[in-house]
């Protein structure tokens, strides 16, 4: 679930998520996923990112929402992040 001031929406079940272990220990990774918002608005995340070894990864969200609603403000936004990975549960935190 995503919660926000402007936004809920759920991450719908099917995304994709690679990730490239480098001989010389770096990571990469590409992440696309579909939101599905509370009033039925469908909206295309696609994380990219790269870290130089194992732990936290630098990723670059690039968002694709309807261009004439309420979510049109996501596609003029400048965002950057870092994926945890939580280890105890091998996934994302």
């Amino acid at each position: 679930m995503l919660m926000g001031p402007k936004i809920t929406a759920q991450v719908m079940e099917r995304g994709l998520d690679w990730q490239l272990t480098l001989a010389n220990g770096a990571v990469e990774l590409e992440q696309v996923m579909i939101l599905q918002t509370n009033d039925g608005a469908s909206i295309y995340v696609r994380n990219c990112g790269s870290a130089p070894g194992a732990g936290d990864v630098r990723i670059v969200p690039d968002i694709e929402a309807p261009s004439g609603g309420p979510y049109a403000f996501l596609n003029s936004m400048d965002l950057v992040g870092i994926r945890k990975l939580d280890p105890r549960r091998r996934r994302s935190a």
